[in-house]
């Protein structure tokens, strides 16, 4: 059961998004619901259609599972740490964890790989073809510098590094793609054209 705002308790499934703080924000939700009851009543049934339906885009989304493929957008230390909880928890069912990472030049990048550096086997690093994109180059140093042991490799683009850690992985690793809404959205481009294919 779930209790909501101190006052109902629903009987509800788990969210249908992966990762653990998706439970605190599911619990945010309801409470906002439960408040707003007496004057936008919402009948429990609809609180659990919701639970089982939701989805975001890019937010720990898995899009493949042999190799398991994860996209998420987390472009900062505090979503950084998230995603790294929710690789620990997955880690047990996958032999390697592959990175597909590029981020732009002004975000704390030093930030993100040292709240993911543990959950991670091998980086493939690209450059963003934006002003503001930082170079593939100049992020493996951050790597290393953070991981002097890292396994890095540099690419001219997300759907390069992309394309290749496909071709490396095994089917019981995970290939995470992450570091900013432009890594994401090019490499779900990529994967959109080459399904109308």
């Amino acid at each position: 059961g779930t209790q909501a705002a101190g006052t109902a308790i629903y009987n509800l499934p788990l969210p249908a998004l992966q990762g653990r703080y998706q439970l605190n924000n599911a619990a945010c939700a309801i409470a906002a619901v439960e408040s707003l009851q007496s004057s936008l009543p919402v009948a429990e049934v609809s609180i659990a259609s919701a639970m089982h339906q939701v989805s975001l885009v890019g937010r720990f989304q898995t899009i493949s599972k042999s190799p398991y493929v994860i996209l998420d957008v987390a472009h900062n230390p505090h979503a950084a740490h998230a995603l790294a909880d929710n690789l620990k928890a997955s880690k047990l069912h996958h032999d390697k964890t592959i990175a597909v990472f590029a981020m732009l030049a002004d975000k704390d990048v030093k930030g993100v790989v040292e709240a993911v550096k543990n959950e991670i086997d091998i980086w493939y690093v690209a450059s963003i073809d934006h002003l503001r994109g930082a170079v593939a180059t100049d992020l493996a140093g951050i790597v290393t510098e953070v991981n002097p042991h890292a396994e890095v490799k540099t690419f001219e683009n997300a759907d390069n590094a992309f394309q290749q850690a496909c071709i490396d992985a095994g089917e019981n690793d995970k290939i995470v793609v992450f570091g900013s809404f432009f890594t994401v959205s090019s490499v779900m481009q990529a994967i959109n054209d080459r399904s109308k294919n």
